[in-house]
C-alpha cells in the first residue's frame, strides 16, 4: 500500500465510523428526450483548447429526468464547412439507472458541461442525447472535501514536480460521480471543470496533475508533467448510481442472443479445404513479409481445429475465428454461467464465462474497487435486438455490422478503427457456416498486418438437414401455405457461370475504389445454396486485390438473399420457437419470439415485415413466367431491386440494384449478370 493511500484512510477516522447514508432508489421509468429544451447561459475556462459551459435544462414533459449525456454543436467557421460536434457525458460507467440532482417536471436546472469546442457563448447549440427518467429522487448536496489541499511532490519522466493533493469522503452508500470546478494559479490562473468516481463510502486522496481538458475525468495513475497549484473546489454537480438492472439485462441479452445464428448444440464435425494469407510489415521498413498456403481442416463438436499436415501460416488460428460466432455456446448456458448488467442505454455487461466456445473466462479490468455493473467488464451495444457493438471499460467500442440470414442475423463486420474483421456466410442443409474471414490492423493510412481465409468444399458429419423447433399458433398452418406456395428461385445445385459488371460510385472501399468491375464468374448454386464462387477480373489485378472483390460480390448478394423471399429459406426454420396468431381481418399475422413481429399477407402474397422499433420491410410483386414474383423490397429508404431471367426451367437474378443500404449518402449499386449459362 502506497503511504498516499494510508493517509488518505486514516485522514478522517471519525467519517469513517459514521454510518453510511442511505438515499431513496427512484422508481425509473421511460420518458421523452424531445420535451428537454437547453440554453448556453455561460461560457467559463480560458478556452485555450477546452472550455465549459453552463447549459439551462428546461424540463417541459411530466417526469423527472437526469441528464447523462449532451451533444454539444459549434457553427464552422467557414459556412461551406459541416458544423463541430462533441457529445459530453456526465458520467462514468455506467450511465444507466442514474439519479440525484434531476430536472423535475416543468422545472429547469443548470448543468456544466465541459467541451474541445471554443467559440463565441451565443453559437453554442447543445441538446440532451441519453439521460435517466424517474419520479424524482432528489439527494441534498453532500460534503465531499474532508481536508484542506496541500503540495506534495510527484515524480514523472519529465521530472518531480509540486502537485496539489486533496482528501476526498462519499459519506453515501451509493457509488457517485462529481464535478468541481477547481481554481488553478499554477500552470496559470484558470478555472478549470474536474470529474472524480467515488465509490460508496470511500475515501481517497484526489490528485490534481493537470489540466483536464473536456474529458474531465484524470487517470489515478498517471504522473505529472509540470507543477500545478489548485485553491479552490467548488462542488457544482453530483450523480449517484443505482443498483444495475439484472433482469432486464437478462431479458436484453435472451432475444439478441437467440436471433444470432449459431450451430446446434449437437455440433457437426466439419472438413474442408482453405486457403490462407498472412501479410505483416517489417519493423521500421514499408515492406511486408506475404505468407501464403493451401489445405484441408477440419473443426470438431468442441470448436478443436486440427490441420492436415503443418501450418505455417497459422491458419488453425484463423479457423477458430472464422468459425467462432456459430460455435458459440447456448442461450441457457450462458444465461445459466454469467451475470448481466445494463450499464448504458441498450448496452449489457456481462461477467462470468462469457459465450464463446475458446473463451474460459471474462477478463476483468478494473480496478480492485471496480464492481459488477460499472463497465468494467466487457460489455455489448443491442439495437433493434441485435448485437451492434462490445466495449471494455471507457474505450471506444468496436461497431459490429449484421445483416439478415435465414430465421435470424449473422455479424459480418467488427471494426474498432484500427482493427477491422470481417465474415461471409453461406448456408450448408440448415446449417450457416463461413465462406471467407478477414482482418486487418491500420495505423493512421498504412497496414500494419493483414490475414485473409478462404474455406471451399465444406462437408459436414450430419449431411441430414438439422430438425427446426417448428412454430405453433392458430396461425401457423394458414401462413405455412402461404409461405410454401410463394414462388422461389431455383434451388437446385446448378453450375452458373456469366459475365458480370459491377457499377459503384467508386467510394465505397470493399469495392477498392473502383467505379466498374468486370469479370467472368463462376457459382456453384445461387443464393443461399451458393457453396462457391469465383471471379476471373478482366485486365489485371493483385492476387489479394482480386479476391477481395470476389469477396465483395459475395457479399452483395448475401445483401439480396438475406432478405428476398424469392430465395427464402423453409418455414420452420424461418419461424423457429415462434408462437403465430391468427390472422387479423387486415391479413396481420402476429408473431411472438419470431425474427419478425408480423407478417403482412394480402391476396395470397406477404406483403410486408414487422420488426421490433417500428420496422418495416416492404415486398413489392411482379408476374414472372406465370408466377408473382417478388422484384423489389425496401426498408425505410433502403431498397433492392431485383430483375429476373430464366434459363431451362430455372428462375434466377441478372441484375441486382442496391439504394441506400447503409445509409443515406451510400450507393447505389448495380451487379450485372450478362450471358448467363447453367448445368
Amino acid at each position: 500500500m502506497r503511504l498516499s493511500q494510508l493517509a488518505g484512510i486514516l485522514l478522517c477516522p471519525l467519517l469513517a465510523a459514521q454510518a453510511l447514508v442511505e438515499a431513496r432508489i427512484p422508481t425509473f421509468a421511460n420518458g421523452e428526450l424531445n420535451a428537454l429544451n437547453c440554453r448556453v447561459v455561460k461560457r467559463g475556462g480560458k478556452g485555450d483548447f477546452a472550455c465549459w459551459l453552463v447549459v439551462e435544462v428546461h424540463n417541459t414533459g411530466t417526469i423527472a429526468c437526469e441528464p447523462i449525456a449532451f451533444e454539444v454543436t459549434l457553427p464552422a467557421k467557414r459556412r461551406k464547412d459541416a458544423p463541430r460536434i462533441e457529445r459530453f457525458e456526465r458520467t462514468k460507467m455506467p450511465r444507466a439507472q442514474r439519479f440525484g440532482r434531476p430536472v423535475l417536471a416543468g422545472k429547469k436546472q443548470l448543468y456544466h458541461v465541459a467541451t474541445g469546442l471554443v467559440g463565441d457563448k451565443r453559437k453554442y447549440s447543445v441538446r440532451v442525447v441519453h439521460a435517466s427518467f424517474h419520479d424524482g429522487a432528489t439527494i441534498a448536496k453532500p460534503t465531499l472535501l474532508a481536508g484542506k489541499a496541500k503540495q506534495v511532490q510527484a515524480t514523472s519522466l519529465a521530472g518531480t514536480f509540486p502537485i496539489t493533493r486533496v482528501a476526498l469522503h462519499n459519506p453515501l452508500a451509493h457509488d457517485l460521480d462529481a464535478l468541481f470546478l477547481v481554481t488553478l494559479t499554477q500552470p496559470k490562473d484558470l478555472v478549470e471543470l474536474y470529474a472524480v468516481r467515488l465509490a460508496a463510502g470511500q475515501q481517497r486522496d484526489w490528485d490534481i496533475y493537470s489540466r483536464p481538458g473536456a474529458a474531465m475525468f484524470l487517470h489515478p495513475e498517471a504522473a505529472p508533467g509540470c507543477a500545478m497549484r489548485a485553491t479552490k473546489f467548488e462542488l457544482v454537480d453530483w450523480v449517484l448510481a443505482a443498483p444495475p438492472d439484472t433482469a432486464a439485462a437478462k431479458q436484453q441479452w435472451r432475444k439478441a442472443y437467440r436471433s444470432w445464428l449459431r450451430w446446434p448444440d449437437d455440433k457437426p464435425t466439419m472438413r474442408g479445404n482453405y486457403e490462407h494469407r498472412r501479410k505483416r510489415n517489417r519493423f521500421n521498413t514499408d515492406e511486408y513479409d506475404d505468407e501464403f498456403e493451401r489445405g484441408v481442416f477440419a473443426i470438431a463438436a468442441d470448436g478443436t481445429v486440427t490441420i492436415e499436415g503443418e501450418t505455417k501460416t497459422g491458419a488453425d488460428d484463423a479457423i477458430v475465428r472464422a468459425f467462432a460466432d456459430v460455435h458459440r455456446k447456448p442461450v441457457d448456458q450462458v444465461i445459466a454461467n454469467n451475470k448481466f448488467y445494463v450499464i448504458d442505454e441498450n448496452c449489457i455487461e456481462i461477467q462470468g464465462t462469457g459465450f464463446q466456445t475458446h473463451s474460459p473466462a471474462t477478463v476483468r479490468v478494473g480496478s480492485q474497487q471496480s464492481k459488477p455493473g460499472a463497465g468494467d467488464y466487457p460489455w455489448y451495444s443491442i439495437a433493434n435486438s441485435r448485437f451492434a457493438g462490445k466495449g471494455m471499460g471507457e474505450w471506444r467500442p468496436s461497431a459490429w455490422q449484421t445483416r439478415d440470414f435465414g430465421s435470424g442475423y449473422v455479424v459480418t463486420r467488427k471494426s474498432d478503427g484500427t482493427n477491422v474483421e470481417t465474415f461471409d456466410y453461406a448456408a450448408l442443409a440448415s446449417l450457416v457456416v463461413p465462406t471467407r474471414w478477414t482482418t486487418t490492423t491500420t495505423y493512421g493510412d498504412k497496414l500494419n498486418k493483414s490475414e485473409e481465409l478462404t474455406i471451399r468444399g465444406l462437408t459436414h458429419s450430419n449431411p441430414q438437414p438439422i430438425k427446426a423447433n417448428p412454430p405453433t399458433g392458430e396461425g401457423a398452418a394458414a401462413l405455412r401455405k402461404v409461405w410454401q406456395a410463394a414462388a422461389r428461385i431455383t434451388t437446385k445445385p446448378i453450375t452458373v457461370t456469366a459475365d458480370l459488371e459491377v457499377q459503384t460510385p467508386g467510394t465505397d472501399l470493399i469495392w477498392h475504389g473502383l467505379p466498374k468491375v468486370r469479370g467472368k464468374l463462376h457459382m456453384v448454386g445461387i443464393g443461399r445454396h451458393c457453396t462457391e464462387l469465383t471471379l476471373d477480373l478482366l485486365g489485371k489485378a493483385q492476387p489479394e486485390v482480386e479476391r477481395a472483390l470476389a469477396s465483395a460480390v459475395y457479399d452483395r448478394f448475401l445483401l439480396w438473399y438475406g432478405k428476398d423471399l424469392n430465395d427464402r429459406p423453409p418455414f420452420d426454420q424461418f419461424f423457429a420457437g415462434a408462437r403465430i396468431d391468427k390472422p387479423t381481418s387486415k391479413g396481420l399475422y402476429r408473431v411472438h419470439d419470431g425474427h419478425v413481429t408480423g407478417v403482412h399477407v394480402r391476396d395470397g402474397l406477404i406483403q410486408q415485415f414487422d420488426y421490433e422499433g417500428d420496422r418495416h420491410r416492404t415486398f413489392t410483386h411482379k408476374r414472372f413466367a406465370d408466377r408473382m414474383f417478388v422484384t423489389s423490397f425496401s426498408m425505410g429508404k433502403a431498397q433492392t431491386k431485383i430483375t429476373l431471367t430464366e434459363i431451362q426451367g430455372h428462375v434466377l437474378p441478372s441484375k441486382l440494384h442496391f439504394v441506400q443500404s447503409f445509409g443515406r449518402d451510400w450507393g447505389p449499386e448495380t451487379l450485372t449478370l450478362r450471358n448467363l449459362r447453367i448445368r
